[in-house]
């Protein structure tokens, strides 16, 4: 505070890192607006770096004043500073500034190959960073969580289902006793007592939420059982629900969003679920 009891504007962070983090830690009570630049930002941070604020605030459906008074709320100076820094965020990936502007300048994806190449590309960009995304002790966390389980219940609607449905079908394949919950029925709710004190519940979702999902996840962490979540950023309606949660950006073309980076990580749980689960002259 200062001395005549106004509140002090933090620094702004360092780094994108950084600015997740504050995110992370602030986000939720942020007025619905600021909440809205948030999301983009999170959700879009190339994009945001190399924007017009005019075209940033139509696209994040806020007034461009708003985006303003969001990063000065982060300790920026204004809107432009914050760009500064993700711009440095991302020239340390390696990606060249002219080819993500006219990619965000392209409306026509090309011919079908060109779309594969693009969704290609992306993929390619989202798996060398993918390292760097995935916090290593929250992974070891969740391996613990989910060998540990008598049985693993996984949940994933909409745009998840692919996820949760591969790993119900690894799961089996490596002798781990699990089950696919879904809402068929509208019935999903009503499920909640089949997760039992000694089971686990997977649950994954990604912007724009399911609702279900979210209500689900709460409830199952209202019933005290442990819950491991594969979802986006620090805005997921499931994470404070969640005993250890993941935390992946798939790269988009156009208006859709791979699953590449989200796959490998379900591959990778699956596979060092079942070495935990292997006696140690088995490994």
């Amino acid at each position: 505070m200062t001395g005549n009891g106004a509140p002090q504007t933090p620094p702004p962070p360092a780094d994108f890192e950084a600015l997740k983090s504050q995110l992370a830690t602030h986000a939720r009570d942020l007025p619905k607006r600021l909440r809205q630049c948030a999301r983009f930002v999170l959700d879009n941070p190339d994009e945001v770096a190399l924007g017009t604020t005019s075209a940033i605030a139509r696209a994040a459906g806020v007034q461009p004043s708003t985006l303003v008074r969001f990063a000065q709320g982060l300790g920026f100076s204004g809107f432009s500073e914050m760009q500064v820094l993700l711009k440095d965020n991302l020239l340390s990936r390696g990606n060249a500034y002219e080819t993500r502007l006219r990619r965000m300048q392209r409306r026509d994806l090309g011919a079908p190959i060109e779309i594969f190449a693009g969704f290609a590309g992306s993929a390619h960009a989202g798996l060398t960073n993918a390292v760097e995304q995935v916090d290593a002790a929250a992974l070891d966390h969740a391996v613990d969580v989910l060998a540990g389980a008598r049985h693993v219940h996984f949940l994933g609607l909409r745009r998840s289902f692919p996820v949760a449905h591969y790993l119900f079908y690894a799961f089996g394949k490596i002798g781990k006793p699990c089950s696919l919950l879904d809402n068929l029925g509208g019935m999903l709710a009503s499920r909640v007592d089949l997760i039992g004190p000694d089971d686990a519940l997977f649950a994954t979702t990604f912007h724009p939420y399911a609702p279900e999902t979210a209500e689900f996840v709460e409830a199952v962490h209202q019933a005290g059982r442990p819950i491991v979540a594969i979802t986006d950023t620090a805005l997921s309606p499931v994470l404070p629900f969640a005993s250890v949660a993941l935390l992946v950006q798939d790269a988009a073309v156009g208006e859709f969003r791979s699953l590449a980076v989200t796959m490998c990580l379900a591959s990778s749980l699956t596979v060092a679920v079942d070495q935990r689960l292997a006696p140690p002259t088995e490994r």
